[in-house]
């Protein structure tokens, strides 16, 4: 196995990057991405009561289909991610460096070894099936301006700021009627934004609720310590161990990606690889890091397709 010139890092994109029918390209035409997933589908059967690829793929699935149940979606998103992974690994691309935001830090942790791909799903379901039972619906808006907004108008008072992705980019979580709200009023505004796909308000009070049960699942757990450094979004620092709560961490605190990502260009010039489900992560890399970066950029899956053709030219170069 060879690692690229450029140290590569793998990201995993979490909540709200994914869709129904993601990753259909390479489900259809590539054998080891469908083996890959076919792997997978065992345990996300047993955990979840649905085989992943019947939940995605079934003809009655469409792309534009609201796809926001917490217990199909958490799962989901983090399998998707790892068995893109696992593919990319046994082409022989590994990562130096694994960085996941919110959910995808279960994804990161799993790839390095810290837990398996079996206990990663237990984790992310019992995760689920817990917000789902004690917590409150809400929702994430996604907000394409200045943060300065933020501070400005008072329609944001109800909501939590949760993510700042580049200077025209950031993102809000809060009730289910808070978000709706807000999202007509910016409307009314002429602010551009988009609600994401998720049925809670992740990295905010309103899913503190779950907080208990999910601390005390995750304490059960075995975990190793990573064989690939793990970029910690929740906390914007390079982990050589995994601190106990981290997968609760993951989706409470807020999201450190700006800093997270200037921890690793200030290690060098980086060939960012990203492996969620709608090349969201790569889109906020290309719009924040500065001119003067010499650090690549590459995405693979996007809900327009052409995965199979951005896969291709990936191994090609490798």
């Amino acid at each position: 196995m060879t690692r690229m010139s450029k140290p590569s890092v793998f990201l995993f994109s979490g909540q709200g990057s994914h869709h129904y029918r993601m990753g259909e390209d390479l489900w259809s035409e590539n054998g080891a991405f469908r083996a890959q997933l076919e792997g997978c589908d065992g345990t996300f059967k047993d955990l979840v009561g649905v085989s992943i690829i019947d939940l995605l793929y079934s003809k009655e699935r469409k792309k534009q289909d609201i796809f926001d149940r917490t217990l199909w979606t958490h799962p989901a998103i983090v399998t998707v991610e790892y068995a893109l992974a696992k593919v990319l690994i046994e082409a022989g691309i590994a990562p130096n460096y694994v960085m996941g935001t919110s959910l995808g830090e279960f994804t990161a942790c799993a790839l390095s070894g810290v837990l398996s791909f079996e206990t990663m799903l237990k984790i992310a379901v019992q995760q689920a099936r817990t917000l789902e039972a004690k917590c409150q619906r809400g929702g994430m808006l996604a907000v394409l301006d200045s943060v300065d907004l933020f501070e400005r108008e008072a329609c944001f008072g109800k909501v939590t700021l949760v993510n700042v992705n580049f200077s025209k980019h950031f993102v809000v979580s809060g009730l289910a009627e808070s978000i709706s709200e807000l999202e007509k009023e910016l409307k009314q505004k002429q602010i551009a934004c988009q609600a994401l796909a998720v049925s809670h308000a992740f990295h905010s009070k309103h899913i503190d609720d779950a907080a208990g049960t999910c601390r005390e699942f995750e304490a059960a757990q075995e975990l190793s310590q990573p064989s690939i450094p793990v970029m910690a979004c929740s906390r914007a620092e390079l982990l050589q161990s995994i601190p106990k709560g981290y997968f609760w961490e993951a989706v409470r605190q807020p999201i450190e990606f700006q800093k997270s990502i200037d921890a690793l260009e200030r290690l060098g010039p980086c060939k960012y690889i990203d492996l969620g489900p709608s090349g969201t992560l790569a889109t906020f890399l290309k719009y924040y890091l500065p001119e003067s970066s010499t650090s690549e950029i590459i995405s693979i899956m996007n809900p327009f397709g052409r995965d199979l053709k951005r896969l291709e030219a990936l191994l090609e170069n490798k």
